[in-house]
């Protein structure tokens, strides 16, 4: 059995494997997987090596007209994760929501990752089958926990769902200790009190070094689902101060 992930190479799609089936690699392009060309219905037209598609996320730049002419061109099953009920990417949630209902009512299969999400796919969009799968580990291997006196925050590039008043962070900088880690050319200006730390995108082994530095980790999203940074700090054992949005 052959099984196509969008993406196939991220933690959350590649840890619910079952044993035994294969699974096709991303695409190539320039570097990256996105735009996943799977997402796009003409793609289906004359694939015949594949056995059921299993949609994780990279779907936002197709309308919902698209999405449905998807949905009608799949000559195989759909595994659905809903890993975003709220696109922390986009400010206009209303198109989202409606791919997502058209992509769920397509599902053979349906997987979320918190008892809250699945809650909420039932009450809002009808779902009656939801398996919970909770986020894999993201940091392998056992880790000791080494924390220091400072809090931390990495806005990285200041995308839409990342607060940009430089004042939330004054105000957490007058009460605790806090360096600010940001991609040079994120628009935050120099934030009171706190240690403002410009950097290059990290790899892992760095970020996971950085982060473990933290006494806490702060979080600073206005919108979401699941977090898989969440889910690395508790990897890592470094405390979490989180939003109420999201699950």
């Amino acid at each position: 059995m052959k099984i196509l992930s969008i993406p196939a190479q991220h933690p959350y799609t590649q840890a619910i494997r079952p044993a035994g089936v294969e699974f096709l690699p991303d695409p190539d392009i320039d570097g990256n997987w996105w735009p996943h060309p799977a997402l796009e219905a003409q793609w289906w037209r004359h694939r015949r090596d594949v056995d059921a598609v299993h949609i994780h996320f990279g779907f936002e730049h197709r309308t919902p007209a698209q999405i449905a002419q998807l949905c009608a061109a799949l000559p195989v099953p759909l595994v659905l994760t809903v890993h975003d009920l709220d696109n922390p990417h986009l400010t206009d949630q209303g198109p989202h929501h409606e791919r997502l209902q058209l992509l769920i009512d397509a599902s053979s299969a349906l997987i979320t990752l918190t008892d809250q999400a699945a809650d909420v796919l039932a009450r809002d969009y009808g779902a009656t089958d939801v398996q919970v799968i909770p986020h894999p580990r993201i940091v392998g291997g056992p880790v000791e926990p080494a924390p220091g006196p400072r809090a931390a925050v990495f806005v990285k590039s200041l995308r839409s769902n990342v607060v940009a008043d430089e004042q939330f962070y004054a105000d957490i900088a007058g009460e605790v200790p806090l360096d600010v880690y940001m991609h040079g050319g994120a628009k935050l200006a120099q934030v009171s009190n706190a240690r403002m730390i410009v950097h290059e995108p990290m790899s892992d082994a760095e970020l996971y070094a950085a982060v473990g530095r933290a006494g806490a980790c702060v979080l600073p999203y206005t919108k979401g689902t699941h977090s898989g940074w969440l889910e690395m700090c508790r990897d890592l054992g470094v405390p979490v101060a989180v939003p109420d949005c999201g699950c």
